[in-house]
This record gives C-alpha cells, sequence and structure tokens, in this order.
C-alpha cells in the first residue's frame, strides 16, 4: 500500500485544482488496460511490473506536474501526451545496455527506474543512466525524485 504517495498526490492535485480550476491527475486507468498491460509487460519486459506502479494508475492513468512525468498504462494524447510505460521503454531499449532497467517516470534530470539485475528501484541520470540512488520500492524511489527535483514546491 502507498498511502503516502498517494495521499501525497492527492493533496497536490488538490491544490492545483483549487488555485487553477484544474488538477493534474488523470482519470484512473481501466480494469482492461490494466491487465492488458500485465499482459504486455510480460512479454516485452519479461517479467511483472510494480504492483504499486499498478496501485497509482487505478488513481490516474499516468500523470505530468511540474517537469515530472509519470508514465500510463498506454499512450494518453489529450489533454496532454504522455507516454505508456511500454512505449517509453521502447526507444530506451534500442541501447542494449539500457535493456536493464524498466522506466517508470522522467523529470528534467533524473528518472526512476527498477534495475533488472539489482532488483532495486532506482532514481538515475537521465541523460547518462548513472545509479544516483537505490531503494527497495517504487513509493521510495518516486518520493525522493519528487523530494530532490522540489516538483511541488
Amino acid at each position: 500500500m502507498m498511502s503516502v504517495l498517494i495521499n501525497l498526490i492527492e493533496q497536490k492535485n488538490k491544490i492545483e485544482e483549487s488555485q487553477y480550476q484544474e488538477g493534474f491527475l488523470l482519470p484512473p486507468a481501466t480494469e482492461k488496460q490494466l491487465i492488458k498491460l500485465q499482459e504486455n509487460s510480460l512479454r516485452f519486459f519479461k517479467g511483472k511490473i510494480s504492483d504499486q506502479f499498478i496501485e497509482l494508475l487505478k488513481i490516474s492513468n499516468g500523470f505530468s506536474v511540474n517537469g515530472l512525468n509519470v508514465y500510463g498504462a498506454n499512450t494518453i494524447e489529450s489533454p496532454i501526451y504522455l507516454p505508456g510505460i511500454i512505449e517509453a521503454n521502447e526507444s530506451f531499449y534500442e541501447e542494449c545496455s539500457l535493456k536493464q532497467f524498466i522506466a517508470y517516470a522522467d523529470e528534467n534530470m533524473s528518472r526512476v527506474v527498477f534495475n533488472l539485475n539489482t532488483r532495486l528501484y532506482a532514481v538515475i541520470d537521465r541523460v547518462t543512466w548513472e545509479i544516483i540512488d537505490e531503494y527497495e520500492t517504487f513509493e521510495e524511489a518516486l518520493l525522493a525524485l519528487i523530494e530532490e527535483s522540489c516538483v511541488f514546491e
């Protein structure tokens, strides 16, 4: 359960709604989209994607706020363009050395990834893909990226 991350995101979305008459959260991914994502991730990543990521997609099918992009179950074209997690990783996987990572989110300087070799989540440099810090869970990694990047400040 990701109560800290979900509470933070929902709280910040409410602030955006009150200040700008619209928030950054998108409609949740449908059950059909989530099933398709899980099937496709088994084929594409040769494994399961994070249960915590799936939990987040049930709140919002990806989102973009202040430079942070959390990928969706599928590519979103409107009201913003946001790649789905499979589509985002397809472009990275053209480089063989990057196939050790599953990228879940990015911002201007960093990405949140799962390292298939170490079995840990990591915040990595967006350009060099060098590991900045490692975490046990997706929630810890995304919270660290949000804090380090001052996404909500």
